[in-house]
């Protein structure tokens, strides 16, 4: 409905969102502190794009020139990205200022919709360890001014692989199912004791659970529980209230709209303010549809409301309440074991068929970081875990996020340089001791220096950053030199 009313396509937003996210690294590349900032929001923004990308709406679109022409967009804009990152992996800095100039003339019709009057046509005269980078750019023009027929040819269109996603949820490995049984349970109580107890509004008591187990953590639950039932009991004092001067029909509809409009102006702002306008609408919406206008009708929204909360409640206190935050180290050194996988059969001299794996190996993978972030998001959300010990996960989090993309890459343009067995197990070594440490906490003794990865700097880096890294300890301090590579 959104794209209808502004005329523009999903696909078409995404690859907007990714050239206005690499050129805030592009211009803020001089600042190494900014640089490092941007690129946790612009690797998140380039996955979303994928994501969109690849479960577009038809085989009919995803057959069309211009969505293919959106695929191979992307594909430059992360094709950029990752050699803004091998650049501030190696310290390859100030950034030419004609540089900066060429990716804002060169995106400035997919950004400001404003296409230049003429092709670029300055002098790039640049030092060698730019080139790739010039040259990326460069392709932005390339794909922008393609022949349809030329890039339906270069265009690798990807299946969304739907029924292995669902296969992937439907397992008591992912936390969206743990969430599913969890809401299931819960409003399935509320069910049967709304029913075995016979309460006169039945239904409003699993429709209470409901609302609060929408919050998804358990904090927002909560927080949910509290607003819902402090907006009832004052919506119930205000509309009891209005009761007592025997309103006439037109003043109770009047009213009754007036609540419908502020319902939708506040339910995005304050959900208990807005529950405050939906008590009143509800209560008087139900006195009409009994055929008279009581005080007494207000009584059960009030008791049923609150059983509902109540169960909801205690539902989520009791049930897995610190399950999340004990599971996310495991997840976490799952994560790490994929990543080593992919890594040694991309990297190693054996010649392993990448081609046979691709798909399946990337959306493996991409399950699980996925299911990694929800873990997170769930565990810093516990009511009784230690929210500092789950912050200090992030970090390791950002950059296995960072390894991720830099596979990606890998496995769309296997590498060239490929490492002798030596060289592998110093690597594959360090993947296993990230893991352990970030699994069972064991810190090793003395960090492993890894030998250059020609052309793929990012991913030693993370890897040194993550040999590093320091999680909770009992003195409470974040470690201030937690990401000093």
């Amino acid at each position: 409905m959104e794209s209808k009313l502004k005329g523009e396509q999903p696909e078409q937003a995404a690859v907007q969102q990714d050239y206005i996210q690499i050129r805030q690294l592009v211009h803020h590349f001089n600042d190494q502190v900014t640089f490092n900032d941007l690129t946790k929001t612009a690797v998140t923004t380039l996955i979303l794009s994928s994501d969109i990308l690849s479960t577009t709406r038809s085989s009919l679109q995803r057959k069309s020139a211009s969505y293919q022409r959106f695929i191979l967009l992307h594909y430059v804009a992360e094709g950029i990205y990752s050699e803004l990152l091998e650049l501030n992996a190696k310290g390859h800095r100030p950034l030419p200022p004609i540089v900066l100039e060429m990716m804002d003339y060169l995106t400035s019709s997919m950004i400001e919709g404003v296409s230049p009057d003429e092709a670029w046509r300055k002098r790039i005269d640049v030092p060698e360890k730019f080139d790739g980078l010039v040259q990326l750019i460069y392709k932005i023009d390339e794909v922008l001014h393609m022949p349809d027929d030329q890039v339906k040819r270069q265009a690798q269109v990807k299946s969304p692989q739907y029924l292995a996603r669902l296969r992937y949820n439907l397992t008591p490995e992912s936390m969206n199912f743990i969430a599913t049984m969890r809401y299931s349970l819960i409003v399935g109580c509320a069910i049967v004791i709304a029913l075995t107890f016979d309460f006169e509004r039945a239904y409003w008591i699993p429709l209470s659970a409901h609302t609060v187990l929408i919050g998804g953590t358990t904090i927002a639950s909560i927080e949910r529980a509290g607003g819902r039932w402090i907006g009832t009991l004052i919506g119930i004092v205000i509309a009891i209230g209005l009761l007592l001067f025997e309103p006439n029909l037109i003043t109770v509809v009047l009213v009754m709209c007036i609540c419908s409009a502020l319902t939708e102006m506040l339910i995005g702002a304050n959900y208990a303010l807005a529950m405050i306008a939906i008590t009143v609408q509800v209560i008087l919406l139900g006195g009409l549809a009994q055929g008279h206008l009581t005080m007494m009708i207000a009584l059960p929204r009030f008791l049923d409301t609150t059983v509902g909360i109540l169960i909801a409640v205690i539902g989520v206190l009791l049930i897995g309440q610190r399950l999340a935050s004990k599971r996310l180290p495991e997840m976490m050194g799952n994560v790490v074991r994929i990543e080593s996988q992919m890594f040694h059969y991309l990297f190693s001299d054996n010649g392993y068929p990448v081609e046979r794996t691709v798909h399946r190996d990337s959306l493996r993978l991409k399950l699980q970081l996925d299911n990694m972030e929800t873990m997170y998001r769930h565990a810093y959300g516990e009511w009784s875990s230690n929210r500092k010990r789950t912050q200090y996960y992030y970090p390791a989090m950002f950059l296995l996020q960072q390894i991720h993309f830099k596979l990606l890459q890998c496995l769309q343009y296997p590498p060239k340089d490929l490492l002798n067995a030596e060289t592998m197990g110093s690597y594959l070594l360090v993947f296993e001791n990230i893991a352990k440490h970030l699994e069972y906490g064991i810190v090793q003794q003395e960090m492993t220096t890894l030998p250059d990865l020609n052309h793929y700097a990012q991913i030693r880096r993370a890897l040194m950053q993550l040999q590093e890294i320091a999680l909770y300890d009992k003195g409470d301090q974040r470690n201030p030199h937690l990401l000093e590579h």
